[in-house]
């Protein structure tokens, strides 16, 4: 968004907003509209029970509970000695002691909560705006990043192109846009910011649009080479979401394909569409593509060097590795249309892809021979507790039976056993998965290269 002139980010008229709810009937919906943290597992809020976003809050769902229910207990023995004045006085004593020490084992473990609660905002991330300028019902949306600053609860309010403010926000979520008065965060994603010196100016309405990017969103100081056996082609899951609401509008089971080259990764879909990234950590990518020709110190918002995509819309997001074989990813766009007139779309991409195997290699010395047969003829008839399977502990464990069936029907048994000795001395057909190495989903890696 571009500085300057009315109702823009210069001007104490304009407002950000972050609140509770976008149903103008609530509360603050009356006043504001609301902002969600934009995250990988966020994203995945309706669909996982523990989000990145909720792992960067203090757990005290725990101690909620026991603040709301020990006050019952000292209310529960007043009641009993109050109504059974017969009661032995031994026991109308310990009564009142329960009483006593119910009420101050409350206010203790209320106050911890308190104070936990209060400290748990970490409010880095991009956020889903809704801006509304100079008291207008009308409003525009677009991305907007909260990036730290060097300085201790100092950070950067800004826009994909690097307008915005500078302000502060306070472990207890307290936010103050320099020059403005002030705003708080209402939960660990929903902040209410104006932007001028009275919260009767016009305000930025944003929702959390479903995941929590925390890494800073600006160029990398230092870019590092990512890992080339990270390539390949990985089963995923992409979900398109609302990025104000972070439903579900479509869920796709498509292959991607990541390839690595030096300090960049790029993801490509089916239809050819690519995004690239660069590793700031061997297990982490962070994508930045920006249609911005703007100089001096915005030009730290532009795109990374040497990154791009065929996309007509810019990105931001993150990639992560959970493991050798397994990635999430976030990528937010936005149109590269004129201030007002910007759309933005949400996707998270899931994938995985297996280990490096040899079909039929039950023995995991990547070699494909006499000892593979017989090792499984000894599992079937002899008894397995000398033989370990390749993909996990149970035959019927799906990367088993994808590297153990030979013939392709779906079992392991006596078949395969048959059909890998006529392959390797008969003649016979090789294995159905072929004979080279390949991932196979549910192994690990079986010390071979593609």
């Amino acid at each position: 968004m571009g500085g300057g002139g009315k109702g823009s980010r210069g001007d104490p008229g304009f407002g950000v907003d972050v609140s509770c709810s976008t149903d103008p009937s609530s509360e603050c919906g009356r006043k504001l509209k609301v902002v969600r943290r934009v995250s990988v597992s966020r994203a995945l809020a309706s669909i996982t029970p523990q989000t990145h976003s909720d792992r960067r809050t203090s757990s005290t769902q725990g101690a909620h509970f026991w603040g709301a229910y020990l006050p019952c207990s000292p209310f529960v023995c007043y009641l009993l000695v109050s109504i059974a004045p017969n009661l032995p006085e031994r026991l109308t004593h310990m009564l009142r002691f329960a009483t006593r020490l119910g009420c101050a084992v409350s206010l203790v473990v209320l106050l911890f909560t308190t104070t936990t609660s209060a400290q748990s905002i970490d409010p880095r991330g991009i956020y889903f705006m809704r801006a509304h300028q100079n008291g207008s019902p009308t409003s525009f949306t677009e991305w907007f990043t909260v990036i730290p600053l060097p300085q201790a609860n100092r950070y950067m309010l800004r826009d994909f192109f690097g307008y915005g403010w500078n302000g502060t926000i306070t472990p207890a979520g307290v936010v103050v846009i320099d020059g403005a008065a002030q705003g708080s965060f209402s939960d660990a994603d929903h902040f209410i910011a104006p932007t001028g010196p009275s919260p009767s100016n016009t305000y930025n309405n944003s929702r959390c649009a479903g995941t929590t990017i925390a890494s800073p969103m600006l160029l990398p100081n230092t870019p590092v080479a990512g890992n080339p056996a990270r390539s390949g082609i990985y089963q995923n899951t992409t979900l398109r979401l609302n990025p104000e609401t972070s439903g579900v509008l479509s869920t796709v089971e498509e292959d991607l394909t990541l390839t690595v080259t030096a300090n960049r990764l790029r993801i490509t879909l089916p239809n050819n569409l690519f995004y690239d990234g660069v590793f700031v950590a061997d297990d982490h990518v962070i994508f930045r593509v920006v249609q911005n020709t703007v100089t001096g110190w915005l030009a730290q918002f532009a795109s990374y060097p040497g990154t791009t995509t065929n996309s007509a819309r810019d990105i931001m997001g993150e990639l992560f590795f959970t493991d050798a074989h397994s990635f999430t990813a976030t990528i937010a766009r936005q149109t590269r249309a004129a201030i007002g007139s910007q759309s933005q779309d949400l996707y998270t991409f899931t994938g995985s892809r297996g280990g490096n195997q040899v079909p039929s290699d039950l023995n995991q010395d990547t070699a494909l021979d006499i000892a593979d047969a017989t090792s499984l003829l000894q599992f079937l008839f002899v008894g397995g507790s000398t033989i370990t399977l390749p993909c996990g502990a149970e035959l019927t464990d799906a990367g088993n039976v994808a590297i153990l069936d030979m013939n392709g029907d779906a079992t392991v048994n006596l078949a395969d056993a048959i059909s890998l000795l006529g392959y390797l001395f008969g003649g016979g057909t090789a294995p159905v998965l072929g004979t080279s190495c390949l991932p196979i989903i549910g192994c690990d890696d079986g010390g071979c290269s593609p």
